[in-house]
């Protein structure tokens, strides 16, 4: 049994419960603290692994299982990919240019605007927001920022999905490294790498059988079939299958054909005595 525990938290700034926080200028430092609420949304996973009985028969018995259709999810895929994302600011056509002093930070949030099952893989969408902050040259304004938002397409390769099938897609995002530089002509280049943790889960629908019925047995076909046969096993048979065909077990046949594993090959013959 294992836990994983999935923290997100609001990627956007507006997220912020404005109503506390506070920011804190010292203009002797050129530095921002700020003191902030954010909602974080937490989920907690616990994988079990139990095993269930997929078929049930009686050799010389009439018996017929009671089943129940559940959903339930079957992994497909769960990794951490990595998105590479640049952008030039161009704030030539501005007072910016003659005003920056020195750029002391630049923040990032990522924005999904879209998220699109295909054939073989994810398609996301979405946006970069960047706020560079920087000392003014104006007294009355000794700090700025200059906003930015950079597109991104990113592809999750996942084999075997198709766009028209049923999942269930958890993707989480962060901008794990955003740089900066300062480059001629009033342009500032903007680089950085936003990182996803995709878990994605195709949901199914089994029967389980929960108890078992008794029925009324042929005792005339049962009685007609022979009481023994030479079988030659085909591509993909299994022991269970042969004895639930052939009314016997397959601690029988083991016992019978001298077998020591439960797997068989094409073309191997087995002697199968019924079952009395």
């Amino acid at each position: 049994m294992t836990t994983d525990v999935l923290l997100k938290e609001n990627e956007r700034i507006d997220d912020l419960q404005r109503n506390n926080y506070k920011i804190i200028q010292d203009p002797n430092r050129f530095c921002f603290g700020i003191d902030a609420v954010l909602d974080i949304d937490g989920r907690v996973y616990q994988e079990n692994e139990f095993d269930v009985i997929e078929d049930v028969y009686a050799p010389g018995r009439a018996v017929m299982p009671v089943t129940q259709s559940i959903n339930g999810e079957n992994l497909i895929v769960k990794n951490n990919s990595q998105c590479r994302f640049s952008d030039r600011v161009n704030v030539s056509d501005s007072d910016y240019v003659s005003n920056i002093m020195q750029i002391c930070n630049v923040n990032g949030s990522v924005c999904v605007d879209s998220i699109t099952n295909t054939d073989d893989g994810i398609d996301i969408q979405g946006v970069v927001e960047t706020v560079i902050m920087y000392v003014s040259q104006k007294d009355d304004a000794p700090f700025g920022s200059v906003r930015s938002t950079t597109p991104f397409n990113f592809r999750v390769d996942v084999n075997g999905m198709t766009a028209e099938g049923d999942y269930n897609c958890s993707i989480h995002h962060s901008l794990m490294q955003l740089n900066y530089n300062m480059s001629g002509n009033g342009e500032i280049d903007i680089k950085g790498i936003i990182g996803f943790d995709v878990t994605v889960c195709r949901k199914i629908e089994e029967e389980l059988i929960t108890g078992i019925e008794n029925g009324e047995c042929d005792m005339e076909k049962y009685k007609s079939m022979p009481g023994i046969v030479m079988y030659y096993a085909k591509h993909g048979d299994r022991l269970w299958d042969i004895a639930k065909k052939y009314n016997t077990t397959v601690s029988n046949i083991k016992q019978v054909n001298e077998l020591q594993r439960d797997e068989i090959e094409e073309g191997e013959a087995l002697m199968i005595v019924k079952k009395i």
